[in-house]
């Protein structure tokens, strides 16, 4: 299916779930930042003339900042001095580490931030990832884990044990949802939203009955199985494998590893969807829970108020969708 007819398929299922979606636009702009189209929808009437370029600015910084697609980016020559001792770091990515190096923790290690070994060591820094051979792979194993990173919020410094390296790709998207969003806040916007190819979303204020949101099937992303509607000052994201995987003697080895394991996850999982007040924390667990899998992932998001999930696994009998925390109703559209 083309860009085009994708774009359209998900603007469509949008509009069947809200009608006072189209009425109600005032701005709709779309740019290609952080390694994909970002759409930005604001609702108020008259917004200031250049509120938008601020939004993507906004991102577009904090792309130079947290990419590590880009070798001069900030984290990437923090990674180069991997094994030099604390190295002084800017206010975002501090922050980022921090939040990350938290969730390190508490995750028990399914979402790792020092898992860019592994991610270059399997190609998935390139157009065409592949299986390492296996002395290689090893080697990248051994420089992952939550201990190689200390982040000193009072000297706002991060040190890289020799070796390691960063990869905020699991993060990076929401934080800039959460930094995009309190531009536009603070410019005086009230109703917008921010969406990253549907991968990550943010949203400010609210409209009538709620803001829609689509849960696609993970084996075609172009055909919507749910809806949800939600209230402002919520993000939500999505993890699946589908986007960027290749295949090896009938395996598929997709983007989110396992850095307990040093591998692509591989599992009857599809999808996870993760609602929650902030933009990072959303995008961090859903990642988290896409390598956790359902079960465990289920008694996680349970203990954590405030915060919704949605799992998607394949099972012989087909898809099968089950919830877990604050997640509202689902409304399934007619096949």
């Amino acid at each position: 299916m083309t860009a085009t007819l994708r774009a359209f398929t998900i603007v469509l299922a949008t509009v069947v779930a809200s009608q006072a979606w189209a009425a109600g636009v005032s701005v709709h702009a779309v740019r290609y930042v952080m390694g994909t189209w970002c759409d930005l929808v604001i609702f108020d009437p008259d917004p200031a003339p250049d509120v938008v370029q601020s939004a993507f600015r906004e991102i577009a910084r904090l792309d130079d900042v947290l990419s590590s697609w880009n070798p001069e980016s900030e984290v990437s020559l923090l990674n180069a001095s991997a094994g030099q001792g604390p190295r002084p770091v800017s206010v975002d990515l501090a922050n980022v580490a921090d939040e990350s190096a938290a969730l390190c923790t508490s995750t028990g290690g399914a979402f790792d931030p020092s898992v860019g070994p592994l991610l270059r060591a399997w190609g998935f820094y390139t157009e065409s990832p592949r299986l390492p051979a296996p002395a290689i792979g090893r080697e990248a194993e051994s420089h992952v884990g939550c201990d190689r990173v200390t982040v000193r919020r009072d000297s706002r410094t991060i040190a890289l044990a020799d070796g390691a390296a960063l990869d905020f790709g699991g993060i990076g998207k929401g934080y800039a949802v959460d930094h995009a969003l309190a531009i536009l806040r603070a410019r005086g916007v009230t109703r917008a939203k921010i969406d990253f190819g549907s991968s990550s979303l943010g949203y400010l204020g609210n409209i009538d009955g709620g803001w829609p949101v689509v849960i696609p099937d993970p084996r075609d992303r172009d055909n919507p199985l749910f809806y949800v509607r939600i209230t402002g000052g919520a993000a939500v994201s999505t993890s699946s494998q589908r986007e960027r995987f290749f295949e090896r003697d009938g395996r598929r080895f997709g983007h989110i590893f396992d850095p307990r394991l040093g591998r692509p996850v591989e599992s009857s999982l599809m999808s996870v969807t993760v609602i929650a007040p902030r933009g990072s924390t959303a995008d961090a667990l859903s990642t988290a829970l896409f390598v956790m899998g359902a079960a465990q992932g289920k008694r996680l998001i349970n203990a954590m108020p405030g915060v919704g999930a949605v799992f998607v696994e394949q099972s012989a009998k087909g898809l099968v969708t089950t919830t877990a925390g604050k997640v509202p109703r689902l409304t399934r559209f007619s096949n």
